[in-house]
């Protein structure tokens, strides 16, 4: 099924062969102009659908639902960057913890990231280890007080209470405090490093630490309401930092300021700027694109003798700080699919071929002379990852786009269809291998949506380097798009990019993967109104990459929340 949203095109390709591929999606409509709210406050739901046309207002006011409010598992990304964050340890010990399950690209999906026995007992061994380091090496930095020079159950509630609001992400309850008033007790029969080790431990295994829940809250008879404060610091804090709330955005959430608009937004403008945000941008994309478990691509020694073992890491540091440059340098949607700089350093360099590049370790800008590069479809590390070992996949790089570039779902193949191709030849292209699909009549209707994609990007290798010839023959890079909502030939990567800079389907696709990463959660039915005011946002910004962030974090489906939480 095609996600809702992503694609407003009703494909109708040809023939009955085609049918399997054939997605029809449902259309919304909505005026693109957008009134933004004149007070700070956040805004009621009446006021944040008063945005929308006559018909969206009647629609959506009868239906409003701001999505499930789900119990939120930390990743494992975002675990060790708390862990870190609240007790200066960067041992990262998730890594060690079995794989967060991605779905729909993302691995924050809170409805798949579930806990199994093995995870419970890595939470477990995991937080007896950095307590007990925390109180060997650390505890002086963790205590408001000196235990030593006063009265220490006195400093030990102060200790619970101010380092418990930072674990927790919130002030802690009576009954929270008398539970671990009593651990520490157990532990102080020791001396008071141990009680404080206890404490430490018991938080780190707590379910107000491990999951993100927003509960309570309730106004009058409604099932949703406002983001609380302190629910909003943990929203904004993991959504552009991937880690807890810092203390800045804790103060602001025991004042009950992270309840205004005016706010929120310099608290954005304040993250953004951080390096953390840097590292955030380049998660994203990583993700976005399919490349989150691409960690140990390999190659043919014998065609590619230039990749080396540690190329797969300097591809992925490619792509992330390409998208970063672009991204939070107030670049946009077009420069992203279009830019012909890139950022390599030496290995890269010479890999690729690139003449007068970097030379040394270092990752800089750099301009390719020539024609050849267009932003993100010619980054080695999408290239190399949707080929073969020994030879390119117009396959894989058709999918890649479908599905990634313009959020179309392809049905995987007949389990009775054989998809080998014929063995790499020194005088076949890959374009004469991939013939075939057009003759077998299993294959033919999906395969006209992908191949003449992929075969347009033909001029670039398996390892991402630009070439002219291949099986002595000039390369053959044309290709179509059809099936979507531009439709034209082309003639190689440049060509594509300048089509899919066109394409709402491509805009919206990336708008609703940014609503996916930072909600946490798939798009529904209910998210049509705030997804079309995204897209309208995009368009009126020009694709600026930045001003679509910014309307995440003011859209209702941010500012508000279900009531009843979803297991």
């Amino acid at each position: 099924m095609v996600p809702v949203h992503t694609s407003r095109s009703s494909f109708v390709l040809f023939a009955t062969a085609m049918a399997a591929c054939t997605a029809n999606v449902k259309n919304g409509s909505f005026d693109d102009e957008a009134k933004q709210p004149k007070d700070n406050a956040l805004p009621t739901a009446d006021e944040g659908l008063g945005r929308l046309d006559a018909e969206g207002i009647a629609s959506c006011k009868q239906n409003f639902d701001p999505g499930d409010s789900l119990l939120r598992r930390l990743t494992r990304r975002e675990y060790n960057n708390a862990v870190a964050d609240l007790l200066g340890d960067e041992s990262a010990p998730a890594r060690s913890f079995p794989s967060d399950e991605r779905r729909l690209n993302f691995d924050n999906n809170a409805a798949y990231l579930s806990v199994s026995p093995v995870l419970a007992e890595s939470y477990q061994k995991a937080a007896a280890s950095l307590a007990e380091t925390a109180a060997k090496n650390n505890l002086s930095r963790l205590l408001p007080c000196d235990p030593n020079g006063g009265d220490e159950r006195a400093c030990a509630q102060e200790f619970i209470s101010k380092f418990g609001t930072k674990v927790f992400r919130r002030p802690l309850t009576d009954a929270e405090k008398q539970g671990l008033t009593a651990v520490f007790e157990q532990g102080l029969k020791t001396d008071f490093a141990n009680g404080a080790r206890l404490v430490i431990e018991a938080m780190l295994q707590s379910a107000p630490f491990l999951y993100r829940a927003e509960a309570g809250d309730a106004q009058s008879d409604k099932a949703y309401a406002p983001v609380s404060p302190w629910q909003m610091a943990s929203r904004l804090s993991f959504f552009l930092w991937a880690t807890t709330p810092d203390d800045e955005l804790l103060g602001l959430a025991e004042s009950g300021e992270l309840g205004k608009r005016d706010v929120i937004k310099a608290q954005v403008d304040r993250m953004l700027a951080s390096p953390r945000a840097a590292k955030m941008m380049g998660d994203f994309h990583e993700q976005w694109l399919g490349l989150g478990d691409v960690v140990a691509v390999s190659k043919d020694a014998t065609m590619f003798p230039e990749w080396k073992s540690d190329t797969t890491p300097l591809l992925k540091e490619e792509l992330r700080q390409f998208t970063t440059r672009v991204a939070l340098e107030g670049g946009n949607f077009e420069q992203l699919m279009t830019s012909k700089e890139s950022v390599v350093n030496g290995p890269l360099a010479r890999l690729y071929g690139f003449e007068g590049g970097p030379g040394g370790d270092a990752f800089e800008p750099f301009t390719e002379p020539g024609e050849h590069r267009a932003g993100l479809l010619t980054l080695g590390a999408i290239l190399a990852a949707t080929s073969k070992a020994n030879a390119t996949s117009p396959v894989l790089r058709g999918v890649f786009v479908r599905e990634h570039l313009l959020c179309q779902h392809l049905p995987s193949p007949p389990q009775d269809v054989d998809t080998t191709l014929p063995e790499v030849g020194p005088n076949v292209t890959t374009r004469e291998r991939l013939a075939q699909h057009s003759t077998d009549a299993a294959c033919s209707g999906c395969h006209a949506l992908i191949d003449p994609l992929g075969l347009g990007l033909e001029a670039f290798d398996a390892v991402g380097r630009h070439r002219s010839m291949e099986g002595g023959k000039p390369v053959d890079a044309t290709g179509e798009v059809i099936g979507a909502d531009v439709e034209g030939r082309f003639d190689g990567a440049v060509e594509l990019a300048r089509l899919l800079v066109k394409s709402q389907e491509a805009q919206r696709c990336m708008v609703t993967n940014w609503f996916r990463y930072a909600l946490g959660r798939t798009e529904s039915e209910a998210d049509a109104c705030f997804l079309h005011q995204l897209d309208a946002r995009f368009k009126r910004a020009n694709g600026n990459i930045e001003d679509v962030i910014r309307g995440v974090t003011e859209s209702d489906a941010f500012l508000f929340r279900n009531v009843e939480v979803s297991q």
